[in-house]
């Protein structure tokens, strides 16, 4: 990905226990390389301010200090014994009108040849509270769009669903299409399966708009 994009879509929610009610909402996400965002490439589409129509503030994400986004993934990633990637884009929501909430974050880590080597799942509640999940494979290969990844649950996201159980990670990304799927888990049977998916489009005012 080497410019900032539009994804437009929708999120789909479906319970599976213990009854099965399912609903899909539109939505749009904004698809940054970091070095473009943090050397000021983007802050004519996307201010840096809080009151604005559309907007980003570092400090929504990472550290939540305004500190480097980069700086700070690439930490996250050492720590998890994860060579450092050759770009890194953080798929999220904009702030409208200066407010924002970004349930789940992506930050896609990208090799030298463009293959998807790692994201990072920033996941955020309504309490205010933050985890990530790192999904990537243990010898680093690249992630293909067919490959399931798994993480133990460890942050409370909702009061209708236990904080035990797994996520299973799936990540189907291309040059036009995005799709994401995380199924929620208890004892190898889905509770919640979510997906995210639409398509990509150059990131402008206009597009925006």
């Amino acid at each position: 990905m080497n410019s900032a994009q539009l994804l437009t879509g929708q999120v789909m929610h479906q319970r599976h226990q213990p009854r099965a009610p399912a609903f899909r909402y539109g939505i749009y996400y904004v698809a940054l390389p970091l070095p473009d965002w943090e050397e000021g490439a983007l802050t004519a589409i996307l201010p840096s301010r809080r009151f604005a129509r559309h907007s980003f503030l570092a400090d929504d994400h990472g550290a939540r200090d305004g500190s480097s986004l980069h700086a700070w993934a690439t930490e996250l990633l050492a720590h998890h014994d994860i060579t450092a990637p050759a770009q890194i884009v953080l798929l999220c929501l904009p702030r409208v009108l200066g407010y924002v909430f970004n349930p789940v974050s992506f930050w896609l880590c990208y090799d030298s040849m463009g293959q998807l080597m790692a994201v990072l799942c920033e996941v955020n509640n309504t309490f205010g509270e933050t985890h990530t999940y790192v999904c990537a494979h243990p010898d680093q290969r690249p992630i293909r769009s067919d490959e399931w990844l798994t993480a133990d649950k460890c942050f409370h996201v909702s009061p209708f669903l236990q904080r035990t159980g797994g996520y299973r990670f799936r990540f189907a990304l291309s040059t036009d299409q995005c799709r994401i799927d995380i199924h929620y888990m208890d004892a190898e049977q889905p509770v919640l399966i979510t997906c995210l998916q639409g398509g990509w489009q150059p990131l402008t005012r206009a597009a925006l708009r």
